[in-house]
């Protein structure tokens, strides 16, 4: 009978590669760090249209989406964090969209 592996052997970090990331772009990092205070800020205030929700929703699912891109780019899985800026950028898109045609 095999012996159940560790948690560790499961964690797909690798601590040795996040220094080598961050020295290639320190400011899209510390930027991500800020654009998450940003967000939660934003998210404080009330919307009413249905339109808004709709684009806050959006704009949350973007935000999250970047925070797994950190994770991934820190990590050595930049082509994993491509397919998801690619959604991200779909998600903008579609919000510059609705703030010009909100009827749509």
């Amino acid at each position: 009978m095999m012996s159940r592996p560790s948690v560790q052997e499961f964690i797909a970090d690798f601590p040795d590669f996040w220094e080598i990331a961050y020295s290639r772009n320190p400011e899209a990092y510390r930027a991500m760090t800020k654009l998450c205070a940003m967000q939660n800020a934003l998210y404080k205030k009330p919307v009413s249209k249905p339109v808004l929700r709709i684009m806050r929703f959006i704009t949350k699912v973007v935000g999250n989406s970047a925070g797994s891109v950190v994770l991934l780019t820190l990590n050595g899985y930049g082509s994993d964090a491509m397919r998801i800026a690619r959604s991200m950028f779909e998600g903008v898109v579609i919000v510059g969209y609705l703030r010009i045609h909100p009827d749509e």
